[in-house]
């Protein structure tokens, strides 16, 4: 072993972080809901198609068409949409909600 190599080691690379970090998907939940809060959005106040639906909501969230598809079908974001259906939630409220996305009408796709 070459001598100091653990002194460059030490002073180039930051000692290991603390243990309270939070796990890798934290925001799933919140992502998740947004993302059908989206999918409401695009499907019943803008008008688009399916899978014009599923080519902007993979731009916004960086998920694969795939993977948007079998989060909007699972139990809690399936049940979520036909809550925000059910209440007919508005162009206002969803602003209010989102305040960072787009909510104008671009026309249907």
């Amino acid at each position: 072993m070459s001598r100091g190599k653990h002194k460059l080691y030490a002073t180039f690379i930051a000692p290991a972080a603390p243990s309270n970090l939070r796990k890798r998907n934290h925001f799933q939940p919140q992502r998740n809901e947004a993302l059908t809060y989206r999918y409401y959005y695009y499907l019943m106040l803008a008008s688009y198609r399916y899978e014009a639906i599923l080519d902007a909501l993979e731009r916004e969230f960086f998920l694969s068409k795939a993977h948007i598809a079998k989060l909007l079908t699972q139990q809690e974001q399936h049940a979520l949409l036909q809550e925000i259906i059910e209440k007919e939630v508005t162009l206002r409220e969803l602003t209010r909600r989102y305040p960072q996305f787009v909510w104008r009408f671009q026309g249907a796709a």
